[in-house]
């Protein structure tokens, strides 16, 4: 009651009081809503910008979300307004062997960084990747498409694995989409880089393989050379057909092969995957089978070996009709099998004395 007395016997300092009081409140009141506002767009950034980052070709793996696509095939409007998106939690984006399709999102909050930036996915068999990136309005219009169910020359840049311009000609949030699906197991390790260090590195990477490369044919023309010179031995042939299909299936693998031998054949570049990885088999069993003489050493053995023989055939057919899962759960625990039992008949062999079977399992 005192201060209430009081407050009335001066109500003219009161409200003079109270006035100054009130555009001082509102004022803090603002600057808390615009700093709650800036705090919560760069909190769900990717990456925050400005003109003293420093990026060279980072790994973004955890600033990557995901959203597995039903049955029914999402707009990149509805995709947008999405809340379903996961993060991810590892540096490497890793979705497992499955038909579906992915959504990736990945947001960049720039204030003044002008470098040019590129965001590179190093998985060369991805079979479709669209890219969605804003315009300066921020609407997303057509996307770009590509994967190896497309020519090789609808890449966006000249590399074996993709990679999409992150723009920063304007300061503000941008987010971008990929939609993606693949034959392989989706693990995509994805990069933000400039442009320079990108393109380099995928320079050194073509070095490496061309290296391997020249390994592997300098191999495949030494055994010739031996096939030719010792014609009474045919397990050089079968060894020749292996190192060559190794070579295939690594350069398959690597995106290679697409990239220069058969850049116009989607359908090769997706078999090749398959089939050249059963021939690398099947070839490697029969040298296998011809250089120890299995036929005559262990002939139980040797014909289990044509079980396999039938599994390969039963998953080169699964690709040839577009059974990819089906044909890679099969593949993966027929390849454990097949090594490991080359690997036991190697050892049981050389302990039983036999010369040949200790070079096999020297050079295995």
């Amino acid at each position: 009651m005192k201060f209430h007395s009081n407050c009335l016997s001066t109500n003219t300092n009161c409200h003079i009081t109270e006035n100054k009081k009130m555009p001082r409140i509102f004022f803090a009141v603002f600057i808390f809503f615009l700093f709650s506002i800036n705090f919560t767009t760069n909190a769900q950034c990717s990456f925050n910008l400005t003109a003293k980052t420093d990026i060279s070709n980072a790994l973004v793996g955890t600033r990557i979300s995901y959203l597995e696509e039903g049955p029914k095939q999402l707009s990149i409007e509805e995709v947008t307004r999405h809340s379903g998106f996961k993060e991810n939690k590892a540096d490497v984006v890793n979705l497992g062997m499955t038909e579906s399709y992915f959504w990736l999102r990945f947001s960049v909050c720039n204030s003044g960084y002008r470098e040019q930036l590129m965001l590179h996915v190093d998985q060369p068999t991805l079979a479709h990747v669209e890219w969605y990136a804003p315009d300066v309005n921020g609407h997303y219009g057509s996307p770009d498409i590509t994967g190896t169910d497309y020519p090789f020359n609808t890449r966006v840049f000249n590399i074996a694995g993709f990679a999409f311009p992150v723009s920063t000609e304007q300061d503000g949030r941008k987010d971008y989409y990929l939609r993606i699906r693949g034959n392989t197991p989706l693990v995509l390790p994805v990069f933000l880089g400039t442009r320079e260090v990108i393109t380099a590195e995928s320079r050194k990477d073509n070095v490496f393989f061309g290296v391997y490369a020249g390994i592997i044919l300098c191999m495949v023309l030494y055994n010739l050379f031996l096939k030719f010179s010792i014609r009474d031995d045919s397990s050089y042939t079968w060894y020749v057909l292996h190192t060559v299909f190794v070579g295939l299936t690594q350069a398959g693998f690597t995106g290679y092969a697409f990239q220069y031998l058969w850049p116009d054949h989607p359908w090769l570049a997706n078999q090749s995957v398959f089939i050249f990885t059963c021939l690398v088999s099947i070839f490697g069993i029969i040298f296998m089978q011809t250089f120890l003489n299995m036929k005559a050493v262990l002939p139980k053995m040797n014909r289990v070996f044509y079980v396999f023989f039938a599994l390969y055939l039963i998953i080169s057919a699964l690709s040839l009709s577009g059974e990819y899962v089906t044909a890679y759960k099969i593949l993966q625990p027929t390849q454990g099998t097949v090594a490991i039992l080359i690997l036991v008949i190697s050892i049981n062999l050389v302990r039983k004395g036999f010369k040949q079977a200790r070079f096999y399992l020297f050079s295995w």
